[in-house]
């Protein structure tokens, strides 16, 4: 089995193995490692929401981490396909359809990532606490 190493502002030297799953947030480039001889096949898509920070801190409170193993990656594969080609088109309702796609794609992340043994509570929840816990 091939492993490489993913470098991002969030994701420093983690180890992917084959048919793993890569979830982070970019908020500057992506660091690419120099090829292995056996190159991988990659799937990817990148993509920017308002709400996105927000939904990204949930994942990692939940304990998501930058690199998963799914028990089947075949329905990550086939979003994001179907993402490709609903790309490609010029369906007139094309936004909404890549929308549905990626709301698709963020709950099967959410859902195939869930490790309630590593979940932690982020800083703003604590103050929250802090806040409530005042009156």
């Amino acid at each position: 089995m091939n492993n490489t190493s993913i470098s991002t502002p969030t994701c420093v030297n983690e180890t992917a193995c084959e048919k793993d799953t890569v979830a982070f947030q970019s908020t500057g480039t992506l660091n690419r490692v120099a090829p292995t001889p056996s190159l991988w096949s990659l799937q990817w898509c990148h993509f920017y929401a308002p709400s996105l920070p927000a939904i990204y801190e949930k994942y990692k409170e939940r304990g998501g981490s930058p690199v998963f193993h799914p028990d089947d990656s075949a329905p990550f594969t086939t979003i994001l396909t179907d993402l490709y080609s609903l790309a490609s088109t010029s369906d007139y309702i094309r936004d909404m359809r890549i929308n549905e796609s990626l709301s698709a794609l963020l709950t099967l992340l959410m859902e195939q990532s869930w490790h309630p043994e590593s979940k932690t509570v982020s800083r703003k929840r604590l103050e929250l606490v802090e806040i409530k816990n005042c009156k």
